[in-house]
Order: structure tokens, then C-alpha cells, then sequence
């Protein structure tokens, strides 16, 4: 839908620093609350949940249907480091119906 088309870059732009950190430092965090008050003033969905994984900064599941997810990805992906901090790791991004993001960054190694 085209009326979905960037809605939610502002949004996660404010974030931005928060991911790259992460990408950097990986590990596993769980419960990272984001403003889901804010994010809701964005658009109209019903369900804001997702989930993004990447494998070398490339999607590797399909979030066509997810807006939220889609926008994260084009301001991760925008960062001029992106593809130095993604590389060779395999990251899952979650965010949950509580306003939860669950991040996992694992580093790839030869045998994978």
C-alpha cells in the first residue's frame, strides 16, 4: 500500500544509535522497551509485532507484510556503517505485542 510507504522511518531513526551499538557489541538482549505511544501516533495497524532476520545485512525472511519491520530495515540499512557492523553475523529482531524488542546478534563463522 502506498499510504504505508515510510511511515515509520522517523520513528526508528531515533533509535538508530541504540541498533548500531547493539550490531557492534552483539550478544543476546531481551526487553529493550521501545515507545509504543509514539510509535501508534505513526499509523493505524492493529498489530505492530514483527519479526527481522539478517544474515550478512541481507533479510533472509519475509517482511513484506510489516511496515514497522520494513521501515526499521531502510534506516538500519541507511547507516553509513551498516555493512561493516552486519557483516559475517546473523542478527533476529523482535518486537513484541508489549512493546519489547528482543535482539539476538550471532557472529557466522566458516562451518555455518
Amino acid at each position: 500500500m502506498a499510504r504505508d510507504q515510510d511511515i515509520y522511518i522517523d520513528f526508528w531513526e531515533s533509535y538508530l544509535d541504540f541498533f548500531v551499538d547493539k550490531f557492534m557489541h552483539g550478544g543476546t538482549m531481551n526487553d529493550k522497551t521501545i515507545d509504543c505511544n509514539k510509535l501508534v501516533t505513526y499509523g493505524d495497524r492493529q498489530k505492530y509485532t514483527f519479526h527481522l532476520l539478517l544474515e550478512n545485512g541481507k533479510v533472509s525472511n519475509n517482511i513484506g507484510g510489516s511496515a514497522v519491520a520494513r521501515d526499521l530495515y531502510k534506516v538500519l540499512s541507511s547507516h553509513s556503517a551498516f555493512d561493516f557492523i552486519t557483516k559475517k553475523k546473523r542478527i533476529a529482531i523482535s518486537l513484541k505485542s508489549d512493546c519489547s524488542l528482543d535482539i539476538i546478534v550471532e557472529k557466522i563463522t566458516e562451518q555455518q
